[in-house]
């Protein structure tokens, strides 16, 4: 079993802004991904062996300090998406081999993916990574540091054969390698994007803790396991949003949006940043939902109604809290918390949550393993008259104080709002809605200058739902209230995309290096990342991220790598060319000759360059439509009333593109020149109506060089 010590709850940039005008460079980037012939055709797909890399030396701290940009790009099926579940593949081998002996209670098993010969090459500062798989040898090698790990009994794979073996690794060991490492958060909101039918059947093994070996196992698949779960961070990669059978539950999505982006809303209203252009936030609004106090004990009074359920908890926790030596009395006094001065249901429902919440901890999260015996809810309202076990919870007390990170950040906002309303009479009036700013004055806290991962702590407890409601500026000068549910669909995707990568990113921050892998060095992966962005918002994505991640200084003292596939030339010019992966056909292209660099280039010529538009821009309908005309206007025979000619020149007429125009209507005038007996009076008309518009065009322009 895996035990850790205290944590610590610092996030990196928790200390004041002043103390960071002197940072450390930290320098981080992904330089290549290898595939090797004998990778299985499933997984390749159409990717040809080979090595597709970012060239990089646009030096660091080009678009940000700790920021660094890249691009995968190429027509669909080109093998943008395989490239990177080649590299989801790799990481997922790593955590599967670094973690078997580690029991992770509340996440998925992970699986081991064999078939895959890959190695992915990367840059921590001036030192370079090499995360090497070959079949079912995992080796990591960094400097002159070298891991192997293997999943079977044979014989070292000729590319390890300097490398350490390791069959098993203590705390201490995964701590180091992890700092050597880097930890991926995907984000993809494709529909037809990790399905999990999509990858079963692929050779699949999974850690037999009792048979101390790796077996087989043909019902599951790797990706489900990968989604964000409760494993405190320690697999370096997770996917978002979470699917459940390839599905995402985007009322779920909505809701966790409103969750993450509250405190994050407000400490850019205080200083005065926007975090979507066009709108500022009005306020945040709360409403009490019972169902998170009923959800926590599902199989308790199944057949009241929520209302009910609610209020039988409440009494039963009551009750329970005045026994002797009851557990929910001592874990509330761990945390200097007694009794409600006022017997109000808001004030009991917080301490009901409170103990609640410290059993969910100890049952999830692997750094509490040691205190696994008391990971069931029922304990809520259950006595103990051990000593021993009495010390025990002590000390679970004082680990969980003890503890910064984003695993006890619920249960510090709860624990905020037990002390800051203890005294508080009336309290109870919070079971009707109420915004943000009323619950600040109410309790005290109207400081704007706090850090972000203090308002993280003093937001109101997760038993009130939040709703962010913004203000839209308009046309007018006005402003009307949007909340976020009515905004958009792009507007609402970016708040999805960005507010899911800034949550994890600073969770990952708030682990401090003690006991736990701590992760410096992120590799954030957007797929798809245009999806529902109209073209301005796509020109301004690149930027907007940046700004989001240096407002909330997420890079200071670690490094982002961010890496996209994208279909827009408007993103790719905010990239420059040697951090693009060109794919065509499964291959990566070598430069065309005259190939432009997009950054800061043309759309145009980015769009036909970068995304091989060897068709030209025109719809393939429109294209076949003039095609046909211009094909039977250039013959010289008179056909057999093969096309309208009426129809022919309203087709001219409709047609936007000038030179086409212009050359098809001489196709045309040639055509009745030669069929006179063709020309309709209809046809006629326009002929000297388009007469008329050149004579007063040509007496335009002699006036003007008369003057």
């Amino acid at each position: 079993m895996l035990y850790y010590g205290k944590g610590c709850w610092v996030f990196t940039y928790i200390i004041n802004i002043e103390q960071y005008k002197i940072i450390t460079m930290f320098y981080f980037s992904i330089n290549s991904i290898t595939i090797f012939q004998a990778t299985s055709s499933r997984l390749r797909k159409v990717l040809q062996p080979g090595e597709y890399k970012f060239e990089g030396g646009i030096g660091e701290g080009f678009f940000a300090k700790g920021i660094n940009v890249c691009a995968i790009v190429g027509m669909n099926g080109s093998g943008k998406s395989s490239l990177l579940e080649i590299l989801y593949r790799a990481i997922n081998n790593l955590g599967a081999v670094l973690l078997k002996d580690f029991k992770i209670n509340a996440a998925a098993d992970l699986m081991y993916v064999g078939g895959l010969y890959a190695d992915v090459k990367y840059t921590i500062d001036e030192s370079i990574g090499i995360l090497s798989v070959r079949g079912f040898q995992v080796g990591l090698k960094f400097d002159n540091q070298k891991w192997l790990f293997k999943i079977q009994d044979e014989p070292t794979n000729i590319d390890f054969e300097d490398f350490i073996y390791y069959p098993h690794i203590n705390n201490d060991q995964l701590l180091e390698i992890c700092k050597h490492i880097f930890y991926s958060v995907v984000t993809n909101y494709s529909m037809q994007s990790y399905i999990s039918r999509d990858y079963k059947g692929e050779d699949i093994w999974v850690y037999d803790e009792k048979k101390e070996k790796w077996v087989e196992d043909t019902r599951h698949n790797w990706i489900d396991s990968l989604f964000h779960k409760n494993d405190g961070y320690m697999c370096p990669i997770n996917l978002n949003p979470y699917r459940e059978n390839g599905k995402v539950d985007m009322v779920r999505e909505d809701r966790l949006t409103n969750d993450r982006l509250q405190a994050i809303l407000i400490d850019f209203k205080n200083k005065g940043y926007k975090y979507i252009e066009g709108y500022e936030l009005e306020d945040i609004h709360y409403t009490f939902n019972r169902d998170k106090i009923n959800n926590l004990f599902e199989n308790k009074y199944p057949k009241e109604t929520r209302k009910h359920k609610y209020e039988r908890l409440i009494q039963t926790f009551k009750e329970a809290y005045y026994k002797e030596n009851s557990i929910a009395n001592i874990i509330l006094n761990n945390f200097h918390v007694k009794e409600p001065e006022y017997d109000d249901r808001i004030h009991w429902a917080a301490r009901l949550y409170m103990v609640a919440k410290v059993l969910l901890i100890v049952q999830k999260y692997p750094s509490y393993n040691a205190y696994s015996k008391w990971g069931d809810l029922s304990y809520t309202f259950k006595t103990i008259t051990s000593q021993d076990e009495k010390r025990e919870l002590k000390k679970l007390g004082r680990t969980l104080r003890d503890d910064k990170s984003h695993i006890v950040l619920k249960l510090n906002r709860v624990l905020h709002f037990i002390k800051s309303t203890q005294h508080l009479l009336g309290i109870g009036s919070l079971i009707r809605p109420f915004t943000y700013s009323k619950y600040a004055e109410l309790l005290g806290d109207n400081n704007k200058k706090i850090s972000i991962s203090h308002r993280l702590m003093v937001m109101p407890p997760p038993f009130f739902t939040p709703e962010v409601v913004m203000y839209k500026e308009q046309i007018d000068g006005k402003k009307a209230l949007m909340p976020l549910r009515y905004m958009s669909s792009g507007e609402r995707q970016f708040m999805h995309t960005t507010s899911a990568t800034i949550y994890h990113l600073l969770n990952l921050k708030s682990v401090k290096n003690d006991h736990r892998p701590a992760y410096r060095f992120f590799n954030v992966i957007m797929d798809e990342v245009e999806i529902c962005y109209h073209p301005e918002m796509q020109r301004t994505f690149v930027c907007r991220l940046i700004d989001l991640f240096k407002q909330l200084i997420l890079q200071s003292q670690s490094s982002i790598n961010i890496i996209m596939t994208t279909h827009s030339p408007f993103i790719l010019s905010d990239i420059p060319k040697c951090n693009i992966i060109y794919l065509e056909e499964g291959k990566m292209v070598d430069e065309y000759e005259g190939f432009i660099n997009p950054f800061g280039a043309n759309v145009n010529d980015v769009l036909k360059q970068s995304f091989f538009l060897k068709n030209g821009f025109t719809g393939e309908f429109a294209k076949r439509k003039i095609t046909s005309l211009a094909t039977f206007l250039s013959s010289p025979r008179k056909e057999d009333r093969q096309l309208d000619l009426n129809i022919a020149q309203n087709l001219i007429d409709m047609i936007g593109e000038p030179l086409v125009k212009q050359n098809l209507q001489i196709l045309l005038d040639n055509y009745l020149n030669l069929h006179p007996d063709l020309l309709t009076p209809e046809l006629g008309a326009k002929r000297m109506q388009r007469i008329e518009q050149l004579k007063e065009e040509l007496n335009r322009l002699n006036n003007i060089q008369d003057i």
